[in-house]
């Protein structure tokens, strides 16, 4: 049995908080397998890619897939924006009557 690269990314909104949790194939007992460590970069990348924003990081964690079973997966929280309410303004209502315009200059020849 060969070496796949196996990466799961799940994302998660909760209390103003996004939660990326990244689970790995474990490579123990495999063949031509590559020890690979995930650290923040690799999810800071993934979000940018899938464009999700966020803003700074509340919790880190560091994946491996050639320790133990426990050690594929790992969970990181970020912050979220702050969103800027938004007002939206409501245009007085005109009364649209017919409006002649009424031109009192007089034209002279010479």
């Amino acid at each position: 049995m060969y070496w796949t690269r196996d990466l799961k990314f799940q994302t998660e909104v909760k209390d103003n908080k996004l939660y990326v949790t990244l689970t790995t194939n474990h490579v123990s007992g495999k063949q031509r397998f590559r020890e690979e460590t995930y650290r923040t970069q690799t999810i800071t990348d993934y979000l940018e890619q899938e464009n999700i924003l966020f803003k700074d990081i509340l919790t880190e964690s560091v994946v491996h897939n050639y320790q133990s079973d426990d050690r594929c997966t790992g969970t990181w929280i970020f912050s979220l924006p702050v969103q800027k309410k938004v007002f939206q303004v409501k245009k007085p209502l005109e009364n649209k009557q017919n409006v002649t315009k009424i031109n009192n200059k007089k034209t002279t020849k010479k």
